[in-house]
């Protein structure tokens, strides 16, 4: 369709761009374009089908936020696009749940409806560069540092929470962002 490109064919069929471009068969279309974001009438692209995994993520992390032990055997509430899924923790404190492909942005409520409750923000997929303040942003939280502003800010709030990353990491405590802190962030969380 005229105007299409990878990254727009790889988000109509739930994929991230990069499951598209570098499938094998695509191959030939990676010869012939220098980007992704370039497409000829006549192109063809293979969009393969959509496999469920699942990755376990435990409820655990910042100090402030999040309790410092796991939850295990706690009652949840997933919520996205409408849904609501409701189960337990495992006897770890995990939740494993397969999400459709359009989902971009949950929240998991533990212990919902109880003093307890707590709420915490999910992002799926869709992660900034970790040379970006935003994609430092997004990893520090989803690794539960409690970050509410996704941003291109150097404020207060991020400050804190590569403290507590340092702290949690065993680096001098600092506040401040560094390559090999962006590094030390990005293995740690695993993308």
């Amino acid at each position: 369709m005229s105007g299409d490109c990878i990254h727009s064919i790889a988000d109509a069929h739930g994929h991230f761009w990069e499951t598209v471009w570098s499938h094998p068969d695509n191959s030939d279309l990676r010869r012939k374009r220098e980007t992704p974001s370039v497409l000829e009438p006549g192109d063809e692209v293979a969009v393969p089908e959509i496999r469920v995994e699942t990755e376990p993520a435990a409820t655990e992390k910042n100090e402030e936020l999040l309790p410092e032990e796991p939850w295990p055997n706690v009652e949840y509430l997933l919520r996205y696009e409408g849904t609501d899924l409701q189960g337990s923790t495992d006897s770890e404190g995990m939740v494993e749940i397969s999400l459709p492909p359009s989902v971009k942005r949950a929240k998991l409520i533990v212990s919902p409806g109880t003093q307890d409750e707590m709420t915490i923000p999910i992002e799926v997929g869709g992660l900034n560069p970790i040379s970006s303040l935003s994609g430092v942003k997004q990893r520090l939280r989803n690794l539960g540092y409690g970050l509410s502003d996704i941003d291109e800010e150097e404020d207060i709030e991020l400050r804190d929470a590569i403290r507590a990353f340092q702290q949690d990491q065993g680096l001098e405590v600092t506040g401040e962002l560094s390559d090999p802190l962006r590094e030390t962030i990005l293995s740690e969380h695993g993308s």
